[in-house]
């Protein structure tokens, strides 16, 4: 194996008989001759906290002896044998080095045996109280142990198939981060953090599909454009394990080789089910055809349950996007309090949405008193677009005015009358919603 270096770096040679043992394969990795993976060797004075496994951490001195890397080092193992185990294929290198940089752009890499970081993403002070930051090193730690098999054990032939590693390794992420971390329930934010913002992107006219043919991905700016978050998010939303009723070329190449992603209709009079590409503004000139997505009917038939046995915040938090305050939309996001503000709106959408409502009218005064003066008005926009959510009726917009015209200068008065009338109309469909979706919950949960 030949090593190329621009630097005018001495290295010292050391035998490893696993390199004298590796061959490249007959006509070089790539289509085009390119390598099929990249090398890293880092050059730093650095020190070592190691594992009797053979797993490493190289960091700051300052910062393995202030237990900065301590947290990483003790997930890395545990993680290693939950994929070891899963896989039923174990890691085929004799040991693991994690490398805490400085500055890092990408963020992580997965190097086989030799993984970077940027530090941020692999450091955690023990200090530290908030459990998003412990979050956020599982994932990170996760994603990159998963290349290990999906990206360096196997890789893909050409980057048109980039997706094959990303995507995969995506996925497993939250797997092995919710092993090590399973009070932090972070398989529950998976459609949130995950699948919601990659259906969002897939919907739109144009998008790129997953896997493209070889000869269009060439040059350095063809490739970068490939880590997006369709490589990255869109192949997890194909992850329960199913019994397939036909090839996986057959199914996979519906959702691989195009863009978006389908829409089912059912038709309750006939008992049909019909299939067209889902996108969010439809271009009537268009002449592609949309070859259909595999799914299969008990699939689709199993959506029509709906809300009664909901578990996952992805359906939750697209429901009440259009039915509960902003404050309580990204409370719902939070992963530890999620599990238990789930529970209770399962019965209680509608009433929560009369109380906010009925606490912001009769509540002018404090919110007058109280909020301008701890917060200032450059939040009014905040306070503007929460308490336009309730304004149904032209009665409350005289309401809300008592409370602007003791407030607000007399442009900022106007400008806040127009967004109440132009909100009204938008709260109206939004409020029939709501009573439909309660509707359905009364006759469909039990008290």
């Amino acid at each position: 194996m030949e090593v190329h270096s621009g630097a005018d770096i001495h290295l010292q040679p050391v035998e490893d008989p696993m390199l004298e043992q590796l061959e490249a394969p007959e006509g070089g990795c790539g289509p085009m001759g390119s390598p099929c993976k990249l090398l890293a060797g880092p050059v730093a004075l650095w020190r070592e906290e190691p594992r009797p496994e053979q797993i490493r951490i190289w960091a700051r001195k300052e910062a393995v002896k202030n237990g900065y890397v301590d947290y990483a080092l003790n997930i890395t193992g545990p993680i290693f044998s939950f994929l070891e185990d899963l896989f039923n294929v174990s890691y085929p290198l004799p040991k693991t080095d994690l490398v805490a940089l400085p500055d890092f752009g990408a963020g992580a890499m997965e190097n086989w045996g030799l993984m970077t970081f940027q530090e941020s993403s692999l450091m955690y002070l023990p200090s530290d109280k908030f459990t998003s930051r412990k979050a956020m090193i599982a994932i990170i730690v996760s994603h990159e142990l998963g290349h290990q098999w999906f990206g360096n054990l196997v890789t893909m032939n050409w980057w048109n198939d980039l997706w094959l590693n990303e995507g995969l390794a995506s996925y497993f992420e939250y797997l092995g981060a919710t092993f090590v971390e399973p009070k932090l329930s972070l398989d529950k934010i998976f459609y949130d953090h995950v699948v919601q913002p990659v259906l969002r992107e897939d919907n739109e006219i144009g998008v790129r599909s997953l896997s493209e043919s070889e000869d269009k991905i060439k040059g350095s700016f063809s490739l970068m454009s490939l880590f997006d978050s369709i490589t990255y998010n869109k192949v997890v939303d194909a992850q329960d394990e199913v019994q397939l009723p036909a090839s996986v070329k057959q199914i996979m190449d519906s959702w691989t080789c195009q863009n978006g992603f389908p829409v089912l209709t059912l038709n309750l009079t006939t008992g049909t089910i019909s299939q067209e590409q889902f996108l969010n503004k439809k271009n009537e000139n268009s002449t592609d055809s949309y070859k259909f997505g595999y799914i299969q009917i008990e699939t689709a038939l199993e959506l029509t349950k709906y809300l009664a046995r909901e578990d996952e915040l992805f359906i939750w938090n697209v429901v009440l996007l259009n039915l509960v305050p902003e404050n309580l939309e990204s409370t719902l996001k939070n992963y530890e309090v999620y599990p238990l503000l789930k529970k209770y709106l399962l019965k209680r959408v509608l009433p929560i949405y009369r109380y906010y409502a009925g606490f912001i009218r009769q509540n002018v005064d404090a919110l007058e008193d109280d909020y301008f003066a701890q917060y200032g008005k450059e939040l009014l926009h905040d306070v503007l677009k929460v308490m336009g959510r309730f304004v149904n009726t032209d009665v409350q917009i005289q309401e809300l005015q008592v409370f602007y015209n003791a407030t607000l200068e007399e442009d900022e008065r106007v400008a806040a009358t127009l967004l109440l009338e132009f909100t009204k109309f938008e709260n109206m469909e939004r409020r029939e919603l709501l009573i439909k979706v309660a509707n359905w919950l009364q006759k469909n949960v039990d008290d």
